[in-house]
């Protein structure tokens, strides 16, 4: 009975099964996310006074929450030009986690999994370089369907393995790009804590990348949208509904499921008349 009931999408109980079923009405289910907050950053004592200075990307930012430290990073330089003495960076993104990266050479029968759990998958970067010593490479995107898709494109899919590992994979040459045996690939991403940082609105910077004395940071909006991969139970709902909606918007019940799908935080949606 068990083997059975694991044949079916609405009697499955184990994920591995679940997600199985779901791939094959082209649903990934979502990641887990990395909780982010926008902050405004000012250097108050610089050692000279340039016109314009810059924050660099990825400059760690510390924070607490009952109790427990978490590190968010800024996700893109940020430049900004002299006012009254003073420099500001308004609205500067941060998003919490571990920065990792993992490297692959592409060859025939090799497996690209990203190595952790807990993966945001739109932090998700995939590189790929002619070799490893190569200092240019070329980023691929996220394919979420393969209308789009030729032989030039270059893209990559992803698919849920068991354990909550992922697995990159690309096109055949026909369908996307097939990267060239012996290229380099890198995987860059961040593994999120998941709902513990929710809320924080407290940051002070914690790098040594700027001039002066230090910086001032002061929350502009806490820290939201972390949280845990897609449970069981929301993928079953959400994959067969998804898969009816055809990435259409027309009737509610398409609107719920695109909804689901792009914010899995959202509260449940009541429908009437």
């Amino acid at each position: 009975n068990l083997a059975v009931n694991e044949m079916f999408l609405d009697s499955a109980s184990k994920r591995a099964s679940v997600v199985s079923l779901a791939k094959m009405l082209g649903y990934v289910p979502n990641s887990a996310t990395c909780a982010k907050a926008l902050v405004n950053a000012t250097i108050t004592a610089p050692t000279y006074n340039p016109d314009v200075v810059t924050l660099p990307a990825n400059q760690p930012f510390l924070t607490s929450i009952d109790g427990v430290s978490y590190t968010f990073y800024n996700t893109s330089d940020v430049t900004t030009v002299a006012a009254g003495g003073l420099y500001t960076f308004n609205d500067v993104e941060l998003i919490e986690g571990i920065p990792l990266q993992y490297s692959y050479y592409i060859k025939p029968g090799q497996r690209y999994i990203v190595p952790n759990s807990n993966v945001d998958l739109t932090t998700l970067k995939v590189k790929v370089r002619e070799t490893a010593t190569d200092d240019t490479f070329i980023v691929y995107t996220r394919a979420e369907t393969i209308t789009d898709l030729d032989s030039n494109t270059k893209s990559y899919f992803v698919k849920e393995l068991d354990d909550g590992l992922y697995e990159v994979y690309f096109g055949d040459g026909v369908i996307g790009f097939k990267p060239t045996d012996g290229n380099y690939l890198t995987l860059e991403y961040f593994v999120s804590s998941l709902e513990g940082p929710n809320g924080s609105n407290s940051f002070s910077y914690a790098g040594t990348a700027l001039l002066g004395s230090g910086l001032t940071v002061v929350a502009s909006t806490a820290a939201l949208g972390g949280s845990s991969p897609e449970t069981v139970e929301s993928i079953k709902y959400n994959a067969p509904r998804l898969f009816a909606a055809q990435n259409r918007a027309v009737t509610t019940e398409d609107y719920k499921s695109l909804i689901y799908k792009n914010f899995p935080q959202a509260d449940p949606i009541v429908t009437g008349k």
